[in-house]
């Protein structure tokens, strides 16, 4: 089974939203164990260009918030399900998702 590793950033206002649409789509399976996440709580900061439709701050301007980084895995087939998933309920015009091949021992 190949297995990649997720990585979504998220204002913390929206953490809840995206942990459970992240678990609704079968994130996070181990053994007996399902929907495993880790989370690091920070800063994000963007420029959101003239022409962006920012949810958080303005176009044309700097914006800093709190944020989260939360990170799990899924079998690869899910992936196109899961990122559909997470932009469903994520509040970002472009959310920041990473994909990486990932192998869990």
């Amino acid at each position: 089974m190949k297995v990649v590793k997720l990585s979504i950033i998220v204002q913390t206002t929206h953490e809840a939203t995206v942990r459970e649409a992240l678990g609704s789509a079968g994130v996070g399976k181990i053994g007996n164990y399902r929907n495993c996440q880790f989370m690091t709580h920070g800063k994000a900061q963007f420029y959101a260009t003239e022409d962006a439709d920012p949810t958080l701050g303005e176009a044309g301007g700097l914006t800093i918030t709190d944020a989260v980084q939360i990170q799990t895995w899924c079998e690869e087939g899910q992936v196109d399900a899961v990122i559909k998933a997470v932009k469903d309920a994520h509040p970002n015009e472009e959310p920041a998702i990473e994909v990486h091949p990932f192998e869990l021992r």
